[in-house]
């Protein structure tokens, strides 16, 4: 085990109040701490969050996590709030002040996640600002939605390449939540997730995650 797995297994614990890993959590944090980009397939209530917050408490640098809902951002920064880590989410219901507290935590580099919609990340104020404080970890929740075909489809979500090139090809790490249409999915968010070697994991209906062969790997 290396010490950032140690580190990782003990935040764990004493920040979140879990004694072990769900299935598939750990895979995919070895990964991430290995210095890989994943795309990986976890299904709803996996606790797919863990798998690059945990990241971000054990290593330099903030990680920034592409959100598509308001909402969703804020119960995670609430959350992560109640057990004592510095979260913050730049979106469009915040007021002036609290958005330069939290550009001011960024400098400082206080901040270890930062929340932001994909049309907040496209912004070139936003992409100078997080290019300056040198992003350790983008993580792009709810990856589906650059299925052109679904309900859940996001255009922006499609720029998210150019977003990561601005960031100087920073690593990256992009959940779905189920397999279907999965290479679709790498395709669209190619150049930030390329094929490389497969990997293994663990595939469960109610929980656990799974790293697509062939879709994990450092570009």
């Amino acid at each position: 085990m290396t010490k950032l797995l140690s580190d990782a297994k003990a935040c764990l614990e004493t920040v979140f109040g879990f004694p072990t890993f769900r299935p598939g959590q750990e895979e995919v944090v070895q990964a991430v701490l290995d210095g890989e980009d994943v795309l990986a397939v976890m299904p709803t209530g996996s606790g797919k969050s863990l798998c690059y917050q945990l990241p971000a408490l054990v290593r330099p640098g903030i990680t920034v996590v592409v959100s598509p809902l308001i909402s969703l951002m804020r119960d995670q920064v609430g959350q992560l709030r109640e057990y004592g880590v510095e979260a913050a989410s730049l979106n469009s219901s915040n007021d002036a002040d609290e958005n330069r507290r939290i550009q001011q935590s960024i400098r400082d580099g206080t901040l270890r996640l930062l929340y932001v919609a994909p049309e907040r990340l496209m912004q070139p104020g936003t992409t100078r600002m997080l290019r300056e404080a040198k992003v350790a970890l983008l993580a792009i929740d709810e990856a589906h939605c650059v299925s052109q075909w679904g309900h859940d489809f996001r255009p922006e979500y499609l720029e998210l390449g150019k977003a990561r090139a601005d960031l100087g090809r920073v690593q990256t790490i992009a959940f779905r939540h189920r397999q279907q249409a999965v290479r679709c999915a790498a395709a669209h968010l190619h150049p930030l997730v390329r094929p490389a070697q497969s990997a293994p994991g663990h595939a469960r209906q109610e929980q656990g995650a799974e790293t697509d062969p062939g879709i994990r790997g450092r570009p």
